[in-house]
């Protein structure tokens, strides 16, 4: 396991639900949800302008450092990156990931 502590100053739970999206974006929400206030634009297929209620309010997003199959040297050996998960332990939010060792093919 390979954990990274995240750079937020979001509240512990229950004040803030963290969900992953993107490549390697967490956005932590405010929990229980509240709407946003500000309306939301955005394009459809089309091309045409459309406007929504928003989303839900956010405490912050932050970038975790791993993308999935990213490959990390750690004492000499090479480890392939999987997925993961926010967690909070030690009075702040972290990511943990799985890792597996890489083999190294030998040279015949």
């Amino acid at each position: 396991m390979i954990w990274e502590p995240l750079a937020t100053n979001a509240p512990a739970p229950p004040k803030a639900a963290p969900h992953c999206c993107y490549r390697n974006t967490v956005i932590f929400y405010h929990s229980p949800y509240i709407p946003a206030l500000a309306k939301s634009h955005w394009r459809d297929g089309g091309g045409r302008i459309r406007t929504g209620k928003g989303g839900w309010q956010e405490w912050g997003k932050v970038e975790d450092r791993f993308l999935w199959d990213d490959v990390v040297e750690f004492a000499g050996e090479r480890f392939v990156i999987g997925g993961g998960t926010v967690v909070w332990a030690g009075c702040r939010w972290w990511m943990r990931r799985g890792a597996r060792r890489q083999v190294q093919a030998e040279a015949a």
